[in-house]
């Protein structure tokens, strides 16, 4: 389509040029004429002043005539000679019409013509116009337009592609479209994270500076109702060009807020945003991202690439106020991503967390963890983490040493010694096997026992302990006799 106008614009420009050697061919020829009409006016008014000339002897010969007759008593002409001067007078004048018929209808004209016309005023008629100055002008004139022509050769044709280029640099822009990050979801269906678009605001730093209506107050409430303090206000415009991002992600209750102030330049940008419906109860499992929507922890980091999806794109014409005209090209679409399921059930999660929390408030431990089975199938249905505000605390400070956030899933990053955490599933097997019971009496003294070579020894001597006292002291030794009284098989 753009090669379509180039040509309809470069036929433009020699059409152009065919008209104006035209007229100035036509200009030149009424020139021709003109000095013509002038040298034909000259010779008519010769022949005006020669007749006028005979008038006037003519009028000279009358009055000589009176003197003679009236004074010296002399007689006028006979009727023939007076016929005879008459037809000499008729024979002067056929001889003129035959020298040029044309003059006869134009001598009255003339007289008239000669003294109506100034020809000191006339500047057509004052000089006559050399041929080589109207041959000058043409040629100047055909020139010009040669350049002319030229040049739009250069811009339409031969650097058509870089100028385009140049243009579209300045007036064409690539909008991103961001991608809605994909949900987390538990095994219910229930949102664990989810994205929601708020609007983040933003200014027009020419179109609000502009705003004479605006009045100080509406601009302190719009600095109120963002968060800002004056000083902050300011410092955000002052010395910004173009479009100045106030804040990011404000509520809808917000932004209507802002928008019933009407200022001029106030525009909104949607974003997504992060939200955790259980809050800290799943945050160790679900983890969190940074404002770019980046997973850092957890699910969200784990699955970051099936979450993220792909930002679609579209391309626009902005004018020098920065604002779109209107799209050009093809649009590319966002493609959102994906929903990730978890074998987490929440209402389990949350009470785990909830049990958790108050044991260690009611024991005034440093922390705790607790997991959730499903003992058919092995799925994880809780995972919950807890600690103090002390506990928290220096985790933090540890956290902010390392350049790390203090968000940390002990349940999988913490090591637990083995055997301690084997003795509760060996004294399990023992009763449900039988004949122990919890009350059935083991000695575990001296509290020291060798096996294979290897001894196996307890914190300090227990004595004479129950099943029950083996796992609640968490002797070895206890805990050894019972293992060993049970097939191999078995364990």
């Amino acid at each position: 389509m753009t090669r379509k106008w180039h040509w309809f614009v470069l036929l433009l420009l020699l059409a152009s040029c065919l008209a104006l050697v035209k007229s100035a061919y036509e200009s030149r020829r009424v020139f021709a004429e003109l000095d013509k009409t002038r040298q034909e006016q000259r010779r008519l008014e010769a022949e005006f002043k020669r007749l006028d000339a005979e008038r006037q002897a003519q009028g000279t010969h009358l009055r000589v005539e009176k003197v003679a007759r009236d004074k010296l008593r002399m007689h006028t002409a006979t009727p023939g000679i007076t016929a005879y001067v008459d037809d000499a007078v008729a024979s002067m004048a056929n001889l003129t019409n035959l020298a040029n018929p044309a003059s006869a209808p134009l001598l009255g004209a003339a007289r008239n013509s000669v003294r109506s016309v100034n020809y000191a005023t006339s500047p057509l008629l004052a000089s006559k116009t050399p041929p080589w100055r109207s041959r000058f002008v043409v040629g100047l004139v055909a020139a010009s337009f040669a350049l002319l022509l030229g040049r739009a050769v250069h811009l339409q044709i031969l650097n058509a592609d870089f100028y385009q280029a140049e243009g579209e640099k300045r007036f064409v822009h690539k909008e991103p479209l961001p991608a809605s990050r994909g949900r987390i979801l538990d095994r219910n269906g229930l949102a664990l994270a989810t994205s929601v678009a708020l609007p983040s605001v933003q200014v027009d730093t020419k179109l609000f500076n502009a705003d004479v209506n605006a009045s100080a107050t509406q601009r302190k409430t719009l600095a109120r109702l963002l968060g800002l303090s004056a000083a902050e206000f300011a410092d955000k415009l002052d010395g910004a060009t173009g479009t100045v991002v106030l804040r990011r992600l404000v509520e809808e209750p917000v932004w209507a807020e802002v928008k019933a102030l009407g200022l001029k330049g106030v525009q909104e940008v949607r974003e997504f945003k992060r939200r955790y419906p259980e809050g800290e109860a799943a945050a160790h499992v679900v983890g969190f991202t940074d404002t770019g929507g980046a997973g850092l922890s957890g699910m969200e980091l784990v699955y970051n690439d099936e979450l993220l999806g792909q930002a679609g794109q579209r391309t626009v014409v902005r004018d020098r106020l920065g604002r779109v005209v209107e799209d050009v090209g093809e649009q590319a679409s966002p493609v959102q991503g994906q929903d990730i399921t978890l074998s987490i059930d929440s209402k389990v999660q949350f009470f785990a967390w909830q049990r958790l929390r108050d044991a260690v408030r009611n024991h005034n431990a440093l922390g705790g963890s607790a997991v959730v089975l499903d003992v058919q199938t092995g799925e994880v249905l809780a995972m919950a983490n807890y600690r103090s505000a002390e506990a928290n605390a220096a985790a933090n400070k540890r956290a902010a040493k390392a350049g790390s956030k203090g968000l940390r899933n002990s349940v999988i990053t913490d090591t637990f010694e083995p055997g301690s955490t084997m003795k509760p599933f060996t004294a399990a097997l023992a009763l449900e096997r039988g004949p122990w019971t919890p009350a059935t009496r083991i000695d575990t003294s001296p509290g020291r026992i060798v096996i294979a070579g290897a001894p196996i020894t307890d914190s300090h001597p227990h004595g004479v302990l129950t099943v029950a006292e083996v796992i609640q002291k968490s002797s070895n030794v206890g805990t050894v006799k019972l293992a060993m009284q049970m097939p191999a098989r078995e364990m």
